[in-house]
């Protein structure tokens, strides 16, 4: 970073130096432009040695109701890519947020940090699922309050003519 630096301060008495004292509009200029360049460079660097990497976001695959095999398909792999312990809530269900209470089981507000983890995951896979659904059907899989469910229910309703 600071080698950077005194890169940039390098270029910049270089081009003061290549233009002269007379032209201040083009001096101003090429340093802005210099400037712009740089701030891209350091903001790269920095995201290089803070180990972030950029990539691109997988689209997310919206359901078309003739294509429900296509899609099932599409979306494992959106969530293989993303974050597969959401794809592993959709299929297993979070069994850790139920307490059995008499004979009934009943959800319960996390106290542990692993029980939050699981309530954040189950809230974000309902949540992808019901915005890869077409906006018209939204509503009709709204009420549904676990993402099992919520995927068991699309696929009663689309997956049932193989």
């Amino acid at each position: 970073m600071k080698l950077l630096l005194l890169r940039y301060i390098l270029v910049l008495l270089s081009i003061l130096n290549a233009i002269g004292p007379s032209s201040g509009i083009k001096a101003c200029k090429a340093l802005n432009r210099r400037f712009r360049q740089f701030k891209q460079v350091l903001s790269l660097s920095a995201k290089m040695e803070s180990g972030a990497t950029t990539s691109k976001m997988a689209k997310l695959p919206i359901l078309n109701p003739k294509e429900y095999d296509l899609w099932l398909m599409r979306i494992e792999q959106y969530f293989f890519m993303t974050n597969y312990s959401l794809w592993e809530v959709i299929m297993n269900g979070n069994k850790v947020l139920k307490k059995k209470v008499g004979e009934t089981e009943q959800d319960y507000d996390p106290t542990t940090a692993e029980e939050k983890q699981d309530r954040r995951n189950e809230t974000k896979a309902r949540g992808t699922l019901l915005m890869a659904l077409p906006n018209k059907y939204q509503l009709k899989f709204h009420a549904y309050k676990d993402a099992k469910l919520l995927m068991e229910a699309i696929e009663k309703r689309y997956g049932g003519n193989k």
